[in-house]
C-alpha cells in the first residue's frame, strides 16, 4: 500500500511563510527591559517609561523584580492614551539619602524613593539612624499602604535656620524657622538662654495665644 503525501497549495504555503516571518520580526522588535522603546512597543510585561522612553518592568512589590532590583520606580506610561502610572523595577544601588531620581538609580531593599531621595519609613526617631529624625513626608506614589512618616537628615543645631529641607537635631524643634530647645525651666537651656519662649499648637492653641492664655509648651530663647 503506497503512502500518501499531502502538500499545501503554493499560495497557502506562501501565506504561512509570510505569517511566520512577520511573527518572528514582530517579536524580535519588542523592546526588552532598559532598551529604548521601539515603534512596536515594549514586550507584554513591560511599559514604556515617560519621560525617558525606555522599556521598564512593571511591578507591585520587590517579588516581581529580578535579582538586584527593587520595586521603587514610578512611571507614566507613554504607550497608553490615558498615561496611567504604575511602579517599575530599578537597580537597587542607592543607600539611605542617595539620589533615586534617575531611572536606573533605585534604592536598596527596605528603602523607598521619596522626593527623589532614598528614605526609610518610620514611626519614631528610634527607627532612624543617628543624625536622622522621623518626620512627616509626602506619600510615596502608588503606595497608599505606607506611612507618611520617613527618616530625614537632621543636622541643624540650636539657633540655626530650619525648614522642611533643613531638619533640627533630635531634642530640638523648628519654631518660626529657628531650631529651638524645648524646656520646662531655664536649667534645660544652653548657656546664655532662658526658658521664656511660649509655644501654641492647633486652632485651640491659636485661640489661647490671642487671649494670652497658657502655652502648650515652652522653649529656650536668648
Amino acid at each position: 500500500m503506497s503512502e500518501r503525501h499531502h502538500y499545501l497549495p503554493y499560495h497557502d504555503a506562501l501565506k504561512l511563510l509570510l505569517f511566520l516571518s512577520a511573527t518572528v520580526i514582530f517579536t524580535s522588535c519588542r523592546g526588552n527591559e532598559w532598551e529604548p522603546c521601539p515603534p512596536t512597543g515594549c514586550a507584554s510585561d513591560l511599559s514604556c517609561l515617560s519621560p525617558g522612553d525606555v522599556c521598564v518592568l512593571k511591578c507591585t512589590s520587590d517579588k516581581n523584580c529580578p535579582k538586584g532590583e527593587t520595586c521603587t520606580g514610578w512611571f507614566r506610561d507613554a504607550e497608553s492614551f490615558s498615561s496611567r502610572g504604575g511602579r517599575f523595577c530599578k537597580p537597587a544601588s542607592r543607600n539611605l539619602g542617595g539620589s533615586c531620581e534617575a531611572p536606573r538609580s533605585g534604592c536598596k531593599p527596605g528603602l523607598q524613593c521619596i522626593d527623589d531621595r532614598c528614605s526609610k519609613m518610620c514611626m519614631t526617631d528610634g527607627d532612624c539612624p543617628a543624625d536622622w529624625r522621623c518626620s512627616l513626608s509626602v506619600l510615596v506614589p502608588g503606595r497608599p499602604d505606607l506611612s507618611p512618616m520617613a527618616c530625614a537628615r537632621a543636622t541643624r543645631g540650636p539657633g540655626d535656620k530650619c525648614g522642611p529641607d533643613m531638619q533640627c537635631r533630635r531634642g530640638l524643634e523648628c519654631i518660626e524657622g529657628i531650631c529651638r530647645q524645648l524646656c520646662t525651666s531655664s536649667r534645660d537651656c544652653p548657656k546664655g538662654q532662658k526658658c521664656r519662649g511660649r509655644g501654641y499648637s492647633g486652632w485651640r492653641g491659636r485661640l489661647r495665644f490671642i487671649r494670652r492664655g497658657s502655652a502648650d509648651f515652652h522653649f529656650c530663647t536668648p
